[in-house]
Parts: C-alpha cells; sequence; structure tokens
C-alpha cells in the first residue's frame, strides 16, 4: 500500500486551537474537521479495497454497525444517544461480536489501562474485520486525537465536542443513506433500551484541576441542562416506562451553578419528589465537598435511592493536598457518619487511587485506617497512572509497579470484607427494589436491585419486570442475597 505524509495541521487539546505539530513521516492522507475549540473529526483516506468492500455493502443493503463504550455513566448515555442517531441515520446495530461495515468506540481515558484497552479492542476488530471501518469517540479522541490517528487501526478520530456529527460523517464515508426514524426524545436522555434503569445527564464538563485527572481537557468546563428540561427529561423516562432514573454528569454535584438563576442537584432531587410511589431516583459519583447539609437532606426524600457513591481517592492528608483535592481526610470521616446515621440502610461507596506519586507507606496506613472505620460499603480501587498534561504528570512517582499492585489488593481484599459484611446487614430486612430484566442462569430466579444497590435473587414473576416491590432477604448464600417478594 501506497503510504501518504499525514497533514502537518494537528489540533493541540490543551490549547484549545489548531497548532502545527510535525506529522508522522509514514500515515495515510488525512482530512480534518475541526471545531473552534476542541478537536472534531479527523478522516483518514482508506485503502481502496476497503472503500470497494464497503461500496458493495451499501449497494446491497442497509449499513451495519455496532457499538462498544468504555468507561463513565456519561459515556454510557452517549452511547444511547449515538445508538439512536445510528438508527435514524439509516445503520442496523450489531452486537460487536459479529459483522458489522462501522464499529464504534466510545472511547475513556481517565487511566493508561483505559487508553490501552481501546487500543487493545481495536486490533482485535481489525483482526477479525479487515474491511469494517473503525471509528474512535469519546475521551482518547479528544485529549490524545494524533496518538489515535497514529493507531493503523483507525479510520476516523471524531472528539467529544463532535460525537453530534459523528454519524452523517460516517455516512459520508460509507455512502450510507438516512431512513425516516421516529424523532428522539431532549437531547441526553437515553432512548428506552432493553435494561432496567434510564440514564440521564444532567451536567458535562468539570471546573476543577485536580492534578492526576485529564477529564477537564476531555470533556471542557462544567455545563449543566436547564432545570426545566432536567426535570421534564426524569418525568419522560418514567412515562417511557423505566422504574429508575439514574441522574449523571462528571461533576454532578456542581449541577446548576452555571444556570441563571442558579439551581443545585438537591432542588432537582426536590422538583422530583412527586415521582414517590411510582419511580425512584438515583445519584451517580457525587464529590465529598459537594455534599452539603441540603443535598443530604434531599438524599432522604422517599424517591432517593439510599446510595451514595464518592470519589474519595486517598485518606491521608498530605496526598489529598498533593491532588488538589478540596476537603481533609476528617471532612470525609464527618460526611460518612452523618449520611449514615440520617439512613442507616445508606450504602456508601468510594472510589481510592493508591500509588499517587510520593505516596508513602504511612500515607497509604492512614487510607486503608480510615476505609477500614468508616461504615462503608464496598470499594472501588484503581493504581494511579500519569495522564498527559496533568500536573501530576510532572511529578517523580517514586510507587513501584509492585508496590501500587500490594496496595490494590489490599484494599480491595477490604473491599471484598465491607461488601460481604453489609450483605449479611441485610438479611431478614425488607428493601423496596426494582424487578430487572436479568435472571441467574442456574437458578432461574430474578434478580432485584434495591435501592441501596444490593442485588437480590427473588423467585421470577416475569410480569413484574421494571416495577417496583417490597423484597424481604432471606438468607446470604456465598456471594448471592436470596429473598422473596413480599408485596408489589
Amino acid at each position: 500500500m501506497n503510504v501518504q505524509p499525514l497533514s502537518k495541521q494537528f489540533v493541540d487539546v490543551s490549547q484549545g486551537v489548531g497548532v502545527p505539530h510535525e506529522a508522522p513521516k509514514t500515515r495515510r492522507s488525512a482530512s480534518a474537521l475541526w471545531p473552534s475549540s476542541a478537536v472534531g473529526v479527523i478522516g483518514l483516506d482508506e485503502p481502496r479495497g476497503r472503500a470497494e468492500h464497503t461500496r458493495q455493502c451499501y449497494a446491497r443493503a442497509m449499513s451495519t454497525a455496532a457499538l462498544i463504550t468504555f468507561g463513565c455513566k456519561v459515556n454510557q448515555v452517549d452511547s444511547r444517544q449515538l445508538e439512536e442517531a445510528l438508527r435514524r441515520g439509516g445503520f442496523r446495530l450489531r452486537p460487536p461480536s459479529e459483522p458489522a461495515d462501522a464499529y464504534v468506540i466510545n472511547s475513556c481515558s481517565v487511566t493508561a489501562a483505559s487508553d490501552r484497552r481501546c487500543r487493545q479492542t481495536l486490533r482485535q476488530l481489525r483482526r477479525r474485520f479487515p474491511e469494517a471501518t473503525l471509528v474512535v469517540t469519546g475521551c482518547y479522541a479528544e485529549t490524545q486525537a494524533a496518538e489515535v490517528l497514529d493507531l493503523p487501526e483507525v479510520d476516523l478520530v471524531v472528539g467529544n465536542c463532535d460525537k453530534s456529527g459523528l454519524v452523517e460523517r460516517l455516512q459520508q464515508r460509507l455512502g450510507a443513506k438516512a431512513v425516516p426514524q421516529t424523532a428522539a426524545g431532549p437531547a441526553g436522555v437515553s432512548p428506552r433500551h432493553a435494561t432496567t434503569r434510564a440514564f440521564l445527564a444532567i451536567q458535562n464538563g468539570c471546573d476543577r484541576r485536580c492534578a492526576y485527572c485529564i477529564v477537564p481537557r476531555a470533556r471542557g468546563p462544567s455545563r449543566s441542562k436547564p432545570f426545566d428540561e432536567v426535570v421534564a427529561g426524569v418525568s419522560e423516562q418514567v412515562a417511557r416506562g423505566y422504574a429508575e432514573v439514574v441522574l449523571t454528569g462528571i461533576n454532578l454535584g456542581s449541577y446548576g451553578r452555571d444556570l441563571a438563576p442558579q439551581r443545585s442537584l438537591a432542588e432537582v432531587l426536590h422538583a422530583t419528589v412527586g415521582l414517590a410511589g411510582r419511580a425512584r431516583v438515583r445519584l451517580s459519583s457525587v464529590e465529598p465537598a459537594e455534599i452539603d447539609d441540603g443535598l443530604c437532606t434531599a438524599l432522604g426524600l422517599p424517591h432517593v435511592c439510599p446510595h451514595v457513591h464518592l470519589p474519595l481517592q486517598s485518606g491521608a492528608d498530605r496526598i489529598l493536598e498533593a491532588m488538589g483535592r478540596p476537603y481533609s481526610a476528617q471532612v470525609v470521616r464527618d460526611l460518612v457518619q452523618s449520611l449514615v446515621q440520617r439512613q442507616p440502610e445508606t450504602a456508601i461507596g468510594a472510589d481510592v487511587m493508591v500509588g499517587f506519586p510520593g505516596e508513602t507507606a504511612a500515607d497509604f496506613d492512614q487510607t486503608a485506617v480510615l476505609l477500614r472505620e468508616l461504615p462503608i460499603a464496598y470499594l472501588h480501587v484503581f493504581s494511579y497512572s500519569p495522564r498527559p498534561g496533568t500536573a501530576a504528570e510532572r511529578l517523580c512517582d517514586g510507587v513501584t509497579a509492585e508496590t501500587k499492585a500490594s496496595r490494590s489488593a489490599e484494599l480491595r481484599r477490604l473491599g471484598q470484607a465491607k461488601w460481604h459484611a453489609f450483605q449479611q446487614a441485610s438479611v431478614a430486612k425488607e428493601h423496596v427494589a426494582v424487578v430487572a430484566r436479568k435472571r441467574d442462569p442456574k437458578t432461574q430466579s430474578r434478580l432485584t436491585i434495591a435501592g441501596n444497590y444490593l442485588r437480590i435473587y427473588v423467585p421470577d414473576e416475569p410480569e413484574l419486570v421494571d416495577h417496583l416491590v417490597r423484597v424481604r432477604v432471606t438468607e446470604l448464600r456465598g456471594p448471592m442475597l436470596v429473598g422473596a417478594i413480599v408485596e408489589c
């Protein structure tokens, strides 16, 4: 294959504008459509054989596409919107394991492992489906466009800000033609899918500058959906048949500060209180510093799930300060204890990072002690990895991979023990739960999800799927809670 040098115009997303960079010396030619403030779309001239293959495909039948999603709940909402846009654009959706004309990867870049998973997936797809068009969008495409573009498997790179134009660009590339479809709901509202819970993105971006975090660069400044649109979006999802709506955002707790007049997450919860008895609202991750007395009170409303997930990161004040986190370990201690005192059944989860540059054994011990002492139900543990363009990237790491692995393993064991204890404490108690579509393949019992995130398996009653019921837990059988529906 003849190889052409790439145009020397890239986008430096850290600066927000296109600036010249030295191009790779061996790379297919590119055409770029750049929005004014971030990565847009980069298209690569495809090999003649692949172009002929795709033209023949569209002469034969409707185009097909598969979508693969990595990362946070906001990315999941974005992917559901992309699915709907692909359908409206004339694409039939296929599972990623099946042949398709195009594969869209909605990527994450929160850690180096996230980037690596994206690259591995691209290689696997190219080996299995050599003639398909591979598209990368999401945070990896936004923050490291040149790196993604240089991957030999990639045909199209679309930044976060141009996801709305992805389908049109794919149509142009493949020759697909749009077909009339039913209009979608409000932007940011996930269409009705074969899932039990709806996800509603009400906020995007982040104004914080934590030393380790690439997300502000990937998602931009904090932006909130209009208040009335959020309330209407929740009601619409309930009207579509969802019994649970999950409110999501990149920095969810900052919702409403950029609106005029200012609003708050607590106000959203109060405005949707009329759902009580018919449906419920769950919050995704909320920063500890964003949970004030008003939000604590709103979390006790009858339609709000008793479940709070905190991106804690560390329990050592010295490390929290180095990370740029705006709270101390004592603030976290007081917050968690207050939440559980208000609602003893509340499940509190925490993200914890190990191996931040300069983390000593004493720092780690402080984190472990805090987590051990607090009534936290579960932990999400991950190792620090340097992210390009962040303040921590310039710090001397000093924590070996072996130490990170050892500390991660210790905290994961702690998390498992805490979750087991939280499950055990629920036996003989009743919980309001939503009946899920999933069944256990061995016992054929039906999964229900309690407000505090407990998974409880009950005798199957298919007619109750997607409804709220009252479940009594009878036993903890290995890792599985077993119970029975006592009221529906």
